[in-house]
């Protein structure tokens, strides 16, 4: 899809009330998604197995105020992996 059929199919899928808000939040999220699949289709992931190892160490008290984590937080659920920034 070309990003005008992007934005078309997402103007069109919102509800008449929605806000611009609204819109651009779904734009976001679709650009994640996009984002996330081309990671992986490059190869830039890391398999659920090995993120399940390293979670507690990313998420323990000692770590969360100083660490960041290895991999982008936008979820994508197509291939049980986590995007690894570029």
């Amino acid at each position: 899809m070309t990003t005008k059929e992007v934005l078309i199919d997402i103007a069109n899928r919102l509800p008449e009330d929605a806000t611009l808000t609204d819109a651009a939040y779904e734009l976001e999220l679709r650009a994640a998604i996009l984002e996330g699949i081309e990671s992986l289709d490059r190869g830039e992931g890391m398999a659920l197995e090995e993120v399940e190892k390293l979670l507690p160490q990313w998420i323990s008290k000692e770590s969360c105020a100083t660490v960041e984590l290895p991999f982008s937080t936008r979820l994508i659920g197509t291939q049980r992996s986590a995007t690894l920034p570029p």
